[in-house]
């Protein structure tokens, strides 16, 4: 699995159009129009809770990205 999938400041939900190809807004990172890909390493990473990892994971599949474990 990678680092976003788990972190608490990963934000797919608010990424609008770029979320239905798996990308997410980093929180901490807080750049405008700046959408991130699940990549392996962050040095902000801050894991988040175990359903919102699960949903991410479920979502990630179906978008056939390999997010999963």
């Amino acid at each position: 699995m990678n680092t976003c999938t788990t972190c608490h400041h990963w934000s797919p939900k608010n990424a609008g159009a770029m979320g239905r190809h798996g990308f997410g807004v980093c929180n901490v990172l807080n750049q405008p129009w700046v959408f991130l890909p699940p990549h392996q390493t962050c040095a902000h990473h801050r894991e988040a809770k175990d359903d919102v990892v699960q949903g991410r994971v479920k979502w990630l599949a179906k978008l056939g990205i390999g997010g999963g474990k």
